[in-house]
């Protein structure tokens, strides 16, 4: 992960406007999995490459940051939800979401 980040924050031009970095996996509260199984802080390791102290060539400019990981080790008890149009037919078949807001930007 550290070594995309580093590249893709070096490859940042004065001709870009703005960027946009994903990353999904594993995690705790601050950190992120990498898939050797290393912990990766996001503060530290991922964030600072894009500070204005590190990445002057994007002062000033949009950056778009999504972490999609778990944040610790509480379980997220599923939702029974009815999946028919209504949600209120005897037939309806049943689906399992989780209890947060997973669908939640």
């Amino acid at each position: 992960i550290i070594r995309k980040v580093l590249e893709f924050s070096g490859s940042l031009g004065k001709d870009i406007n703005q960027c946009a970095v994903c990353i999904m996996s594993h995690g705790n509260s601050g950190n992120i999995q990498a898939k050797d199984g290393q912990l990766v802080d996001i503060e530290l390791e991922i964030l600072e490459h894009f500070s204005n102290k590190c990445c002057k060539q994007m002062v000033d400019k949009l950056k778009l940051f999504v972490f999609q990981s778990c944040r610790g080790d509480k379980e997220d008890p599923a939702v029974k939800l009815a999946t028919d149009n209504a949600g209120l037919s005897s037939g309806a078949k049943t689906k399992w979401v989780p209890g947060t807001l997973s669908d939640a930007i």
